[in-house]
């Protein structure tokens, strides 16, 4: 007998003989459970607060100082050191400047940080990776000087939410490189999209951010050697033994009944 969980749905391929005794109830579970499972299947999440502890691999620089001053359309793209596909969005769209350059943008990034600013629009950026990444940060600012949190929401395969971190700081003019790291990094490397957001008491969500510290490398090995499988791989393979031996449970007892 062969289940089919297509979009025709499991009684349309379950022979009505089989329908009232528990087994379609059973497909239905285990349809249920592929569900739960494809979104049991990201990472957890955890906080990062400075480049270093991310001990990120690559890096997204969002211009050069040559690009002070410049407002470019949303999306925009850019490629990281290590050759990732990166696209910032935003409703309208950004600012490249150069911390205390020509251009006239000053906040309390390092000085000749080229930072990605919403140029006075409400956030939140939303950046896309073209292909999956384990974690990521950069140091954040509201636009509007003052005390502020700032949050970085993770999505997975399906765009699919799967955590946040924050930090809490304040913004200014004092070009001393105090501006908050506010970073993060799943236990596996599914993250597929973040969204970057600014709150403040003061009201208004404008926000910049500097270059981009990239972690693209694989989760490490568990202790012992291996792979461990993934959350909906263990949950599939728990439901293919408990089919299996229920399958088999109903065999002997009919095979029983004729004897």
């Amino acid at each position: 007998m062969k289940l089919s969980l297509r979009s025709r749905g499991w009684r349309a391929a379950v022979p009505s003989s089989f329908r009232h005794d528990g087994i379609g109830r059973f497909a239905a579970a285990i349809s249920a459970c592929l569900v739960l499972a494809s979104s049991a299947s990201a990472g957890v999440v955890s906080a990062i607060s400075s480049r270093a502890l991310l001990g990120g691999n690559d890096t997204v620089q969002w211009g050069a100082a040559a690009d002070d001053g410049s407002l470019v359309a949303s999306p925009y793209s850019r490629v990281s050191t290590g050759g990732v596909g990166v696209a910032a969005a935003l409703t309208g769209g950004f600012g490249v400047f150069v911390q205390n350059g020509g251009g006239g943008y000053t906040s309390n990034f390092s000085a000749g940080d080229v930072v990605l600013s919403t140029f006075f629009t409400d956030g939140p950026i939303s950046i896309t990776f073209a292909s999956a990444i384990r974690g990521l940060g950069f140091n954040v600012v509201n636009d509007n000087f003052g005390a502020f949190t700032g949050t970085l929401d993770f999505f997975g395969a399906g765009d699919v939410f799967f955590g946040s971190v924050g930090v809490g700081g304040a913004s200014s003019n004092a070009n001393d490189g105090s501006a908050p790291f506010l970073g993060g990094f799943s236990s596996l490397r599914d993250i597929l999209r973040v969204d970057v957001s600014v709150t403040s008491v003061l009201g208004g969500s404008p926000l910049s951010i500097n270059q981009m510290s990239l972690l693209t490398t694989a989760p490490p090995a568990p202790p012992g050697g291996g792979n461990a499988p993934e959350p909906a791989t263990a949950t599939l393979v728990g439901l293919a033994l408990a089919t299996t031996l229920m399958l088999r449970r109903r065999r002997s007892s009919r095979l029983a009944d004729a004897v």
